[in-house]
């Protein structure tokens, strides 16, 4: 994963609702990245919740990641759209290829969570929820 104290590389993403959203939009709040690939994406879900629930969104924004490299390439987006629309309520942004967790390092099945000051400096990588909220200001 990322190393800890390195930059937030530079990404845009859609979600399932078609909002594009860019890596320099979050620089004046906190950034927490929730990455999962396709079989993890209840945990993000949760998780995601969580946070929304504990910090304003003015002070931490949180991003759900959906790293859908793995599905076959002869689905269509407008496909995927649809079903992770019907599989949950949170704003799933959408990793087509893989991408973006490519660049935070991230290869392997699972959820995984980066947290990101407004200077836009990594603060904390990892796979708990309770770890990263540690970071986040109370």
């Amino acid at each position: 994963m990322i190393a800890v104290g390195s930059p937030l590389p530079e990404f845009t993403l859609e979600n399932v609702h078609g909002d594009r959203l860019h890596s320099g939009d979050f620089t004046q709040q906190w950034l927490v990245l929730l990455f999962a690939t396709q079989q993890s994406i209840k945990t993000i879900d949760e998780w995601y919740n969580t946070l929304v629930e504990t910090f304003p969104k003015e002070q931490v924004a949180t991003l759900p990641i959906a790293v859908l490299n793995q599905l076959p390439s002869f689905v269509p987006e407008s496909v995927i759209k649809v079903r992770l629309k019907h599989k949950t309520k949170t704003p799933l942004l959408m990793d087509m290829k893989g991408n973006v967790a490519t660049r935070f390092g991230i290869v392997e099945d699972g959820a995984y969570i980066v947290v990101v000051e407004p200077d836009q400096t990594t603060m904390f990588t990892g796979t708990t929820l309770d770890s990263a909220m540690a970071y986040l200001p109370s």
